[in-house]
């Protein structure tokens, strides 16, 4: 990225390289529309935009590169990492209330995933050996997701447990000092599944054939529904949708035949859509039981699936097109009338993520 920009005041931010050599290329702050530009930063290498911080890589004295981070449309500040990182490169950068996470290249060619406070940018290692994806794509992709309904929650892949045939998903509930795997279905299909040797491996946003991020909503985050595989023996032995109801820590099979899933911002019903049959689904009780409904007599194809945006917590958005006509529809289902129960206090339990059992 040659150029990146700031949301607050209109500063702009090039690279201007004055040869080939990336260590002779200057980072350049300013306004095009007066034509004032001035050097903030040597040996810059990478500019990057991203939820509202600016990220710049550049070149130390010594050949080693060092991260810049601005943030609000600050200055740059330089961010503090071990004094034996020498990295290739900060893959990705991530930001959740005031922790900021980097995932390092390092040069023995492994991933790492380092986080640090907003305020003072001293970065300390939580996780070694992150498993990478690039897809169809050059660039290197990394799994790494947060919550910020649930902070210090993270789920990722971990490469190091050797001999599985896809990478490990792991889960933190105290941002990143202790990881465990996520647990899989006690049983699945009739037969036992117990770690290490069955173990559940989430498709999350790198996957470039099921690219299904881990769903939730702020007013339920205890329910998480995500696609996965679960491996039994080192071979896939089932796939579909899974669902935890403890924020992630343990998950049970749903179903097998869907495309797009959502979670209403209302009840915690869960609704999938099966792209073929032009049909949706839905579960009120946290996938334990499934409701079918046809939503065309023709051939429809379902492309999108979301709870819905028009501030009607009980409805859900669907998007698809006849196979015949080629028309496109725009379909709200409204899901009030199974959500008539009157919640009470004893309806409630406190939950707290990552506990064994509910306080």
């Amino acid at each position: 990225i040659d150029f990146a920009w700031s949301y607050e005041d209109t500063l702009f931010y090039f690279l201007k390289s004055s040869s080939s050599n990336e260590s002779n290329r200057l980072l350049l702050q300013g306004n095009p529309l007066q034509n004032e530009f001035k050097q903030i930063v040597e040996r810059c290498v990478t500019i990057e935009n991203k939820e509202e911080i600016i990220y710049a890589t550049a070149i130390s004295d010594s050949g080693k590169k060092y991260l810049l981070v601005s943030l609000e449309s600050g200055k740059f500040q330089k961010t503090y990492f071990p004094t034996h990182v020498d990295p290739i490169d900060f893959s990705e950068k991530f930001i959740n209330g005031n922790e900021i996470f980097v995932v390092v290249h390092n040069k023995s060619d492994t991933f790492s995933l380092y986080s640090a406070d907003i305020k003072n940018l001293k970065f300390s290692k939580i996780l070694e050996d992150i498993s990478t994806n690039s897809g169809f794509s050059s660039k290197v992709c990394v799994d790494v997701e947060l919550f910020k309904s649930l902070p210090g929650l993270i789920i990722t892949h971990n490469d190091k447990i050797s001999g599985n045939h896809d990478p490990q998903t792991i889960i933190s509930f105290n941002h990143g000092s202790k990881w465990k795997p996520i647990s899989p279905p006690n049983t699945i299909n009739g037969l036992d599944c117990k770690l290490p040797k069955c173990y559940l491996h989430l498709s999350l946003g790198c996957d470039a054939l099921q690219n299904h991020p881990i769903i939730l909503v702020d007013k339920a985050p205890n329910i998480m529904i995500a696609y996965g595989h679960v491996y039994l023996e080192n071979f896939v032995f089932n796939s579909g949708l899974y669902i935890s109801v403890d924020a992630g820590k343990s998950w049970n099979f749903a179903r097998s035949s869907f495309h797009h899933s959502t979670i209403l911002d209302h009840g915690g019903v869960i609704v999938i859509a099966s792209y073929m049959h032009g049909s949706i689904s839905y579960s009120y009780d946290e996938g334990k039981s499934w409701n079918d409904y046809k939503e065309y007599e023709t051939e429809f194809r379902t492309i999108y699936i979301d709870h819905s945006r028009n501030g009607v917590p009980t409805s859900s958005l669907i998007i698809g097109y006849d196979v015949f006509t080629q028309a496109w529809s725009l379909v709200i289902a409204d899901f009030s009338n199974v959500l008539k129960k009157t919640c009470h206090i004893n309806d409630y339990i406190q939950f707290t993520p990552g506990a064994e059992t509910p306080s």
